[in-house]
């Protein structure tokens, strides 16, 4: 089970570096995640996924909608604003454990 733990999270490490790399996510999300895939079952790393991916972007949609109410732009200088995506992981963790 440790092997494939850790094959989760070198998976894990390996698609966090490359969505930084094209400019998606920052780099201490990707090794966040895979430090957290890491403490989690390879049987639940959809459901780990799926729970970062519903926190994330509820995080989104709520960040958008207050920086709207608030009157700042979406953009500015041609850049979207930025996602503080720790929050979503550490939630996607938290509910795959203890769900």
């Amino acid at each position: 089970m440790l092997g494939l733990s850790a094959l989760h999270a070198l998976a894990a490490l390996i698609v966090g570096m490359a969505l930084f790399a094209i400019g998606f996510i920052g780099a201490g999300d990707a090794k966040m995640y895979s430090a957290i895939a890491f403490a989690i079952a390879p049987n639940n790393a959809f459901e780990m996924l799926g729970w970062t991916s519903l926190a994330g972007l509820l995080l989104l949609v709520l960040m958008a909608v207050a920086r709207r109410a608030s009157g700042k732009p979406l953009r500015e200088n041609g850049k979207s604003f930025t996602v503080p995506y720790g929050v979503p992981i550490s939630l996607g963790f938290v509910l795959t454990t203890f769900w």
